[in-house]
């Protein structure tokens, strides 16, 4: 049976790369896959929220002085990215062997950035006959008219696309279109983990609220027109209802105030005297994130992931979208991303999302409850399905 090498991992800091992760574990091992080896930049930190329990942790090496500079230069003079990123996979290339597959599980890296990292990763893969798979993945309409991304694309053994919007891209870029597989975000598969839930939390009477630094025009700025929303909707939800609110970070390291919980502590000091309102300030892991977004009645988020763990427990969910991954999930769930998913670029007002809340959220929640119900099983299971077809495809090659 085959070995997997999980790739593209970014680390646990941003707990959707650990959802990926963990979930992926959990659904290559229920198909029959056991042995599992973990890409890392850090292991240190994966040891401390436990990955190295559940996989064998690779650590990427770290470039010298001088190779970053010839990497740079190399790039730079001749367009070519991939040369240095070679070097981060030779750990990797070193001991894998035949009886193993590669899986890009860096989602919607090729939604920013040029990803030269993949690239290689590709390249090499198929340099040393290993299949390579873009694992629960989405993309851009900019790999339409990029044409190194879709030779890239074209690399692949595989692909396991995660919301039908990307699907429909891929499809005009992918040639081997009978291995172009639609299916949910393994993270769907992610098993909550209790714990405490935070003092001021509501069981099952609690609005989570889950902001990123990418959904608004300047974090630095408490005139945004994202934290004017957002202390529109809370004020509304203090005075107006008998709800609580949980302020849940997703990508975030307390200890450095990054990411998330840096936004979400700018919108909790702004309320020193409320006991109507809780911020997770612990480093928990992406279960125990779930968990606490589980016991939510309703969640409003802008991380995919965090809006994963929500749709999966069946709360609803409202997403600030940011990227093509967020509408296409939501429209994969219930038809409609335009109800269910706000772009952050196109509030207008300072009560556009008090009003979303109210018009869709609370008016409409025994429906979007009744739309779990119908759903989720089935959408769930479409995973194992690709898998299977994965791994049987990967037998007869």
């Amino acid at each position: 049976m085959y070995s997997a090498y999980l790739c593209g991992n970014t680390g646990g800091i941003n707990r959707g790369c650990e959802a990926i992760v963990r979930s992926s574990a959990k659904i290559l091992r229920e198909c029959g896959i056991d042995k599992l080896y973990l890409m890392t930049f850090n292991r240190i930190f994966d040891e401390s929220i436990g990955l190295d329990k559940i996989s064998t942790l690779v650590e990427y090496p770290k470039k010298t002085l001088f190779q970053r500079t010839l990497s740079y230069t190399i790039r730079e003079l001749f367009n070519n990215g991939t040369f240095g990123c070679k070097y981060l996979y030779k750990p990797l290339f070193n001991s894998i062997d035949r009886n193993s597959f590669v899986m890009n599980i860096g989602g919607d890296t090729y939604c920013y950035h040029t990803p030269y990292s993949s690239y290689a990763l590709n390249l090499l893969a198929n340099n040393h006959s290993v299949p390579s798979i873009f694992w629960g993945c989405s993309v851009d309409e900019r790999i339409l008219s990029d044409k190194q991304m879709q030779e890239d694309i074209n690399r692949y053994s595989y692909i396991i696309v995660r919301e039908s919007m990307s699907y429909n891209i891929l499809s005009q870029v992918y040639k081997n279109s009978d291995n172009l597989i639609l299916a949910c975000d393994p993270a769907f598969h992610l098993d909550a983990k209790p714990v405490k839930l935070p003092e001021n939390f509501k069981f099952n009477n609690t609005v989570g609220i889950n902001l990123s630094p990418l959904v608004f025009l300047d974090s630095e700025k408490t005139d945004d027109l994202m934290y004017i929303n957002i202390f529109n909707l809370i004020d509304y939800i203090i005075n107006f209802t008998d709800l609580n609110i949980c302020l849940i970070p997703h990508v975030y390291s307390v200890n450095d105030n990054l990411q998330d919980f840096k936004v979400l502590n700018k919108i909790y000091a702004h309320y020193p005297d409320s006991d109507r309102i809780s911020i997770i300030n612990e480093e928990y892991t992406c279960e125990e994130l779930k968990f606490i977004i589980s016991n939510c009645r309703f969640f409003i988020g802008a991380r995919t992931h965090s809006m994963i763990a929500a749709y999966s427990t069946c709360v609803p969910a409202l997403a600030i979208s940011y990227s093509i991954k967020s509408k296409g999930i939501a429209k994969d769930l219930f038809n409609d991303y335009n109800k269910y998913c706000i772009s952050y670029k196109n509030l207008k007002s300072d009560i556009d999302l008090k009003n979303a809340f109210c018009e869709i959220l609370v008016k409409e929640e025994n429906n979007i409850l009744k739309r779990y119900n119908d759903i989720l099983d089935n959408y769930k299971s479409s995973i194992l399905t690709a898998v299977d077809v994965l791994l049987k495809g990967l037998l007869y090659e």
